[in-house]
């Protein structure tokens, strides 16, 4: 089950809530960029995320404060989207969409001058070093997400319209559980390993942006 070829498979059959998952965010990153319907409670949000980089800023040791900050953050959160999902898929879905529209309304402040410095650094020096780790595997979280949240309309309907087919569907909430499962490790490993490049590498290139 582990095995990373039984994982690429399983990868495979989930294809299609990737897909969905993808779309929602690429949407969503358009919503933060071009909607300003939002900016209040996106401000908010990034005021939130400023006052707690200050706070571990003072810290003794703020590279390791941010590490772990970082990935206990990422990967909880992480989890929670993906089991939380089992609910007709909501949570996932809103974990996109504010992740989405944060990146979005980050580039749109770049872009209007508001965020002091390039698009070029935003996008290479502070988004894509570790971005490229974290944002497929928090795609792939959510997506399995939406899987659960999709076994729970099929239970909705089985109950309304057959019951016979619910022994099928706690077979298929039985093995999806355990990819799931699967794919919770994966993704905390591929996080950890991204929350090192962010609390490092990351930090290291922003502080040369002029």
């Amino acid at each position: 089950m582990f095995k990373l070829q039984s994982v690429w498979q399983d990868l495979k059959g989930t294809k299609q809530f990737i897909l969905i998952a993808t779309l929602i965010f690429a949407i969503s990153i358009y919503i933060g960029l071009t909607n300003e319907n939002f900016a209040r409670f996106l401000d908010t949000q990034m005021a939130a995320m400023g006052e707690l980089v200050q706070q571990i800023d003072k810290s003794s040791n703020p590279t390791l404060s941010m590490l772990v900050f970082i990935f206990f953050n990422n990967a909880i959160k992480s989890v929670l989207v993906m089991f939380l999902g089992a609910f007709f898929g909501i949570v996932p879905i809103f974990f996109l969409v504010i992740n989405g529209m944060l990146i979005g309304y980050i580039v749109k402040l770049t872009v209007d001058g508001q965020i002091a410095i390039s698009l070029f650094d935003l996008i290479v020096k502070t988004l894509l070093p570790h971005g490229i780790l974290e944002i497929p595997a928090l795609i792939l979280v959510a997506a399995y997400g939406l899987r659960l949240g999709k076994l729970l309309f099929h239970t909705m309907g089985a109950l309304l319209t057959n019951h016979k087919k619910l022994d099928d569907i706690g077979s298929d909430y039985k093995e999806t559980l355990k990819r799931c499962g699967v794919m919770a490790l994966y993704a905390t490993i591929v996080l950890f390993i991204a929350s090192i490049i962010e609390s490092t590498f990351t930090m290291w290139l922003a502080s040369t942006i002029n």
